[in-house]
């Protein structure tokens, strides 16, 4: 049997396999394009290794696991309703126990964390919980409520709650005007993160970009219908050449997607590529061999746009 060597140049899942060419007669017959890979990297350079596998060290059933963007020995989860503050050794301290186990979503307010699961809403300082208390509320004041995803922008905090968006005073974020506070949105919310002079957000149905400087001067921006599984995404930042860049990471069916200040949305994924849809997942990134790496956990998967074979009745005939 003549060996095949295998230097993946892409992915293609959105074609048939055999209109992607054929091997040419050869000694040493080279492989660049694959319809599927389970278990690999592909770098830039085409060059193929073996994923690396995962160990356990932590049992049960944990999730809404965060590590403090500024310093990464700070790590939480939620286990069970209750949140723990993961150790250096990975042994766990409970922090508190919440009034539901739903995904818990963290946002830095200054050098403090707020956390948010769409019941609870409440500052987090190491090992200590605090639900949001309001002062006594002034005229047109309300207390601003949980949401399954929160965000701070210029002083405001931005609370995604099923498919409302609600938007804090500024520098005053456990209350809101009750005259400017709330948004709807087209459909349940998915995804919620603030870079420079904006917030993007996106539901089931579209993802947008918020421009204003003011709650009462807000203004909607359609970008994309490329929507993330629910949660499925992740707010980096990253220094450049000149300045701090924040900006919002999310799979979609169509790719790994990106957005930046001025609303600029773009693809980083092969043009070939397709990703699988879902009902909720989660977005990572780390650093392998010197190369970033976008990881995207999709639970109940639906792959609605990749090449599927059609099925053939056939024949068995035994000569």
């Amino acid at each position: 049997m003549t060996d095949v060597l295998l230097v993946a140049g892409k992915l293609n899942n959105r074609q048939k396999a055999t209109r992607l060419g054929k091997i040419p007669p050869s000694d040493n017959p080279i492989l660049t394009t694959l319809t599927l890979a389970e278990n690999i990297d592909i770098d830039n350079n085409g060059e193929v290794s073996i994923r690396d596998g995962r160990e356990l060290v932590l049992a049960g059933s944990p999730h809404s696991f965060w590590v403090h963007p500024q310093d990464d020995q700070i790590g939480y989860f939620v286990e069970n309703s209750v949140l723990k503050k993961l150790n250096t050794d990975l042994t766990a301290t409970t922090v508190t126990t919440l009034n539901s186990n739903s995904r818990l979503d963290y946002e830095l307010v200054n050098s403090e964390i707020v956390v948010s699961n769409g019941v609870d809403l409440g500052w987090l300082k190491e090992t200590t919980y605090d639900p949001f208390s309001p002062p006594v509320l002034e005229q047109f004041e309300v207390a601003t409520p949980a949401g399954q995803y929160i965000a701070l922008h210029k002083g405001c905090l931005y609370v995604l709650k099923g498919s409302i968006l609600y938007v804090t005073k500024p520098h005053k974020i456990e209350v809101m005007d009750s005259r400017y506070c709330t948004f709807p949105m087209a459909g349940y919310g998915r995804m919620l993160g603030a870079v420079e002079d904006g917030v993007w957000i996106a539901t089931e149905k579209e993802v947008g970009f918020i421009h204003g400087k003011s709650v009462d001067g807000l203004e909607y921006e359609h970008i994309t219908d490329s929507v993330p599984a629910d949660g499925c995404f992740e707010m980096i930042t990253e220094e450049g050449e000149e300045e701090v860049e924040s900006f919002i990471l999310w799979a979609s069916p169509e790719g790994f997607c990106k957005g930046t200040s001025g609303a600029k949305y773009t693809n980083k994924s092969f043009k070939d590529c397709t990703l699988p849809g879902g009902e909720y997942g989660s977005f990572f990134t780390r650093f392998n061999n010197g190369i970033r790496q976008y990881i995207a956990v999709i639970h109940k998967p639906d792959m609605e746009r990749n090449y599927t074979a059609p099925d053939l009745n056939t024949n068995e005939v035994v000569i």
